[in-house]
């Protein structure tokens, strides 16, 4: 059929023709897709981030994705689409309903690149090997250990604020156009660990 229609250009034209039109209506019914049904096409975004993750990428590259998806949320609102398979959500609700112990959302297969060789419980996607460890870590995060480390970490505090105000101490030739010295807070922090912690 679609054959006939170009039979001046021989059999290898025509196949490269077929390859051409299959290719244009691959492209087309995808950016359909991703339009009109995907399951976010109801949320607002930049145009080419409904369609590719080119618009995301180059903001990344430029280095000012951060500023970018401010103006996003500014623009479109607290839900953006900021990719074909990506929504931001700039809700205070939206951490426990993503990120919550019962949250129904599994998390985004990048993840993977920031566990690498040592996974932890931010970074794994196995929500069974997740509960294990969360229940371990749950106990020393309970209201109760936590009262109990209270008075401890105060006083490592206090005594770090007093570190700080002693190496601080001004005098005028510590100044030097308007600043204090330095403190490197590496040296000072190697000071000896109390032993009651």
């Amino acid at each position: 059929m679609i054959f006939k229609v170009f039979n001046g250009v021989g059999e290898a034209g025509n196949i490269g023709i077929a390859l051409l039109v299959g290719f244009i209506l691959l492209v087309l019914t995808r950016a359909l897709y991703l339009g009109v049904f995907h399951p976010l096409a109801r949320y607002p975004g930049p145009l080419l981030a409904r369609f590719s993750n080119l618009y995301s990428a180059y903001h990344a590259w430029k280095g000012d994705i951060h500023i970018d998806i401010y103006r996003c949320h500014q623009r479109y609102g607290d839900h953006v689409r900021y990719a074909p398979n990506r929504l931001l959500i700039n809700t205070a609700g939206a951490v426990q309903d993503i990120y919550g112990h019962r949250a129904p959302v599994k998390k985004y297969v990048n993840y993977r690149v920031l566990a690498q060789q040592a996974p932890n419980t931010l970074t794994m996607q196995d929500k069974i090997q997740h509960s294990r460890r969360r229940r371990v870590l749950s106990q020393g995060f309970s209201a109760r250990s936590l009262e109990s480390w209270q008075p401890r970490i105060v006083s490592q505090l206090d005594r770090l604020s007093q570190v700080i105000r002693e190496c601080l101490i001004t005098t005028p030739s510590s100044m030097e156009n308007g600043w204090t010295t330095p403190l490197d807070m590496a040296r000072t922090c190697k000071s000896p660990v109390n032993p009651e912690i």
